[in-house]
Order: structure tokens, then C-alpha cells, then sequence
């Protein structure tokens, strides 16, 4: 890596640290930063903000030691003993005796307080007798929940060998032991993916058995990021992103793209704004309702970002900052074609979003390189419209400029199979049903799907 990478990464380590003191002072002070009566927006929640405090606490510490970085261990310390009060509170101390099945959830601020070197023998002890033994049936919990506590246990314990094939079979069971459908995801199914990757790995900290091949996962992240930069999603951006780290694999070009357009949106507001805010709603706002609503729509995105800079500091204290992937140097000059056929299929008479004014800015083979980034945007946002013309010739574009591998061709394919056995039923009602003027008009447009959609 880079001396200029470094202070860059460093930096951004540095300020996610700030906007994180500053979230903590506003969620746990006497009054409350008055912010703008809008739909969604509400004061900080204490407990989460300590919490995502924590996650990025441990992770700039690990960053500071394997980096000899005195300036940011210093500021790691400052921090740490200003959340420790009130992540090891009297409060705290009874919510563990409530529900032993909670009390590693309820202890999660403190777990990471004392990886860092700050014990507190007081709350150990009460976490020593009110966590249920291991293999405790406890709360019925979704895979994802599970591998958290896993991962908790860990943290308070070491982890003990007998709890790796348990971890092994939730793994499988969970997103991440599947393909992701690049055409239909959702949101909870892409932010559960990036949260596995943090628990299974410990942040980068462990090396764990993956259900599928690295190279898998590592595809199921760039879908990740397809959606989010089409959406403008950099919340969930940074999260896709610090995959790559967290695994010890070498970003691919989709990554390194997202990541330059995830650090420019970063410098031009000195925050990563999250999901719910508006830069009309902030304009309008007065100084200090507009300071309290960019804190409380972006602090968290922003501690994601500190998160995702800090473990690539640590991964990748040894490495080339930009070193190129395997055979990305050689990607076919045809894709250069095909990324700008499906450039302009993707983006016909929809708004141009950040990440595209940053692909027009790249050269010919940097563009030939993110062909399957265009292609995932593409079927997806035809999928989205039920747009099954569309769909068919994106994927007429995959088969003429060779991107059959991409993961989501299979899934637009099956996307056209469902449209064409929807076409099948409606010709059959109309059949069944002569005198039905909805049957017919359906049958009209069941003929055209079949049309449209048949797969040659």
C-alpha cells in the first residue's frame, strides 16, 4: 500500500471517529439536538449508536496496532473510555439479569471495549453467570441472528472447537450459503450478506469455512454494490465493500470503482450520507436543525465507511493499494462495445445517478472492465419495470460480447421463463373463457410476452 493510501485511509479512520463522538454526545447528552419534524427521521437511539461505536472502535484499534499508529491509537483511547460509562452502566448491569438469553446482546459494547484492552472485571463476573451454556436452546433466531451470537460468544469466550460445525451449518442455511439473485434481492437480503461476512470473519480478524467458494461470495458483493450504487444507497455500498478485506481478497474492478465513488461523495460533504437523507431537505433547513439532521440521517453510514477503511488499512498494510486482479488488464476489447450498448439500455428514460457520470469519466478498458456492473444494473432495473423486452436484449448483448458468466444471466432467464408461463396461463383463461373481454385484452398481452420473452 502507499504512503499516500495510508494517510488517505487513515484519515477517513480519523474523521468517522469524530462524526462517531459527536453521535454519541447527541444520543446520550441531558437534551437532544432539536431536529426537523419529518417522516422518518427520529433522535439517535442510544444503545445503536454505542454499539456501531464500538464495532468501529475495534476495528481503527486493530488498524492502529498492525499500523504502529500511535496518533490513532491515542484517539481510538479517547473515545473508548468516553463510551465505557455507558456501555458498562448500573442500567446495563440489570438489563443482563433480565433475559439470559439477551445478556451477550445486551453486553456487546462492553465485549469490544475489552478487546481493546479496557476490562471491567465487574460486568465480566455477571456475564460469567447469567449466559446460558453453550448449546442452550435460547431464542428462536434467523440464521443471521444466530451467527451473531456465534460470533459474541467468541468474543466473550475465544470460541470454544464445538462450535464450529454449528457455525458451519448456519452458514450454509443462511444468504450467504446461496447464490444471491442479482434481478430480485432485497435490501434485508443484501444487508444480511454483508453482516455474515463481518460475524463469520470477526471483521477480518479470522479465516472461517465458507459454504461456497470465495469468488461466489465475492460475486454476490458486486451485486451487492449494483444495487446500491443504482440506487445511490452508500450506506449499503461501504457495507458490500468491506467484503473484500474482511475475506483478504484483492478488490476487483467493480470495487475499486465503487470505492473512488464512494471516497469522492465522502470529500464533498465530509460525511457518507445515508439512505434517508435529502440534500433539498438539509438546504432548506436552518444551521443547526440542518447540522442535527445530517448527524442523524448519516452518522451511521459514516461509521460504516471508517469501518470499511480501518479493515482495509488492516488487510492491506502490505499490499499494493491498486493492484489489478488477475487477467483484468486483458479484458476483451469487444466489452468496451457491449458496456456501452448496455449502458444505453440500462439508463433509457431514467435519471443518470452518480455512479454513471463516474463510468462516462472513465477510459475505454477502465469502461470495458465494469461490463458486468452494467449488465447486473441493466436486468435488474428492466426487471424492476417488468420490462421483458428489455430484459431479453440485455441478455442477447451478454451472449453476443461473452458476459454469459456473469451471475445474473441465470436469474433474468428464469425472470423471462416465469413471463412466459404467465403468458401460457392467460391463453389458457381466454380459452376457457371466450367471452371475457379481460381474458382477451390479457391474452393480447400474454402473446406479446411470449413474443418478447421466448429465449432463442
Amino acid at each position: 500500500m502507499s504512503a499516500s493510501s495510508v494517510l488517505d485511509l487513515t484519515s477517513r479512520v480519523h474523521g468517522a471517529l469524530r462524526i462517531a463522538a459527536a453521535a454519541v454526545d447527541a444520543a446520550t447528552g441531558p437534551e437532544p439536538p432539536a431536529l426537523p419534524d419529518l417522516p422518518g427521521i427520529g433522535p439517535l437511539v442510544a444503545s445503536k449508536v454505542l454499539g456501531e461505536t464500538c464495532l468501529l472502535l475495534r476495528a481503527a484499534h486493530r488498524a492502529a496496532v498492525l499500523g504502529d499508529d500511535a496518533v490513532l491509537r491515542a484517539a481510538v483511547s479517547a473515545l473508548a473510555r468516553t463510551v465505557a460509562p455507558h456501555v458498562r452502566s448500573t442500567d446495563l448491569l440489570a438489563s443482563l439479569c433480565v433475559r439470559p438469553d439477551t445478556a451477550l446482546d445486551e453486553g456487546f459494547g462492553h465485549l469490544h471495549l475489552r478487546d481493546l484492552g479496557l476490562p471491567d472485571p465487574t460486568v465480566d463476573d455477571l456475564l460469567d453467570r447469567v449466559v446460558p451454556a453453550e448449546g442452550h436452546p435460547g431464542l428462536e433466531r434467523t440464521p443471521t441472528r444466530a451467527l451473531e451470537q456465534l460470533w459474541l460468544r467468541f468474543l466473550w469466550t475465544g470460541a470454544a472447537p464445538s462450535t464450529l460445525p454449528v457455525e458451519t451449518a448456519l452458514l450454509a442455511s443462511s444468504v450467504i450459503g446461496r447464490p444471491l439473485d442479482p434481478v430480485t434481492c432485497s435490501l434485508l437480503e443484501l444487508y444480511s450478506f454483508t453482516h455474515i461476512v463481518m460475524y463469520a470473519s470477526d471483521s477480518g480478524r479470522r479465516v472461517t469455512t465458507l459454504p461456497r467458494p470465495v469468488d461466489n461470495v465475492l460475486a454476490d458483493a458486486e451485486t451487492a454494490l449494483a444495487v446500491a450504487l443504482d440506487s445511490g444507497n452508500l450506506d449499503l455500498a461501504a457495507e458490500a465493500l468491506w467484503t473484500w478485506p474482511m475475506l483478504g481478497a484483492t478488490p476487483s474492478a467493480i470495487a475499486r470503482f465503487a470505492w473512488r465513488l464512494l471516497a469522492a461523495a465522502q470529500d464533498e460533504t465530509g460525511l457518507v450520507v445515508g439512505p434517508q437523507f435529502s440534500t433539498e431537505t438539509h438546504a432548506a433547513l436552518g444551521s443547526e436543525s440542518g447540522e442535527a439532521y445530517l448527524l442523524a440521517t448519516s452518522y451511521h453510514s459514516s461509521i460504516v465507511m471508517g469501518i470499511l477503511c480501518a479493515c482495509t488499512l488492516a488487510a492491506e498494510a502490505d499490499r499494493e493499494a491498486d493492484r489489478p486482479s488477475p487477467g483484468e488488464d486483458d479484458a476483451p476489447r469487444a466489452q468496451t462495445v457491449a458496456a456501452l450498448r448496455l449502458l444505453v439500455e440500462a439508463v433509457a428514460g431514467q435519471p443518470v445517478g452518480r455512479w454513471l457520470r463516474a463510468f462516462d469519466r472513465l477510459g475505454p478498458s477502465s469502461q470495458a472492465e465494469l461490463a458486468p456492473l452494467l449488465l447486473r444494473i441493466a436486468l435488474r432495473r428492466a426487471a424492476e419495470r417488468d420490462d421483458v423486452a428489455a430484459v431479453r436484449r440485455a441478455l442477447e448483448l451478454a451472449v453476443e460480447h461473452d458476459l454469459l458468466d456473469n451471475p445474473v444471466v441465470p436469474h433474468a432467464a428464469a425472470f423471462l421463463r416465469s413471463r412466459v408461463g404467465l403468458a401460457h396461463a392467460l391463453e389458457q383463461r381466454r380459452a376457457d373463457q371466450p367471452g371475457d373481454t379481460s381474458a382477451a385484452s390479457a391474452a393480447a398481452a400474454a402473446a406479446r410476452a411470449t413474443q418478447l420473452g421466448a429465449v432463442p
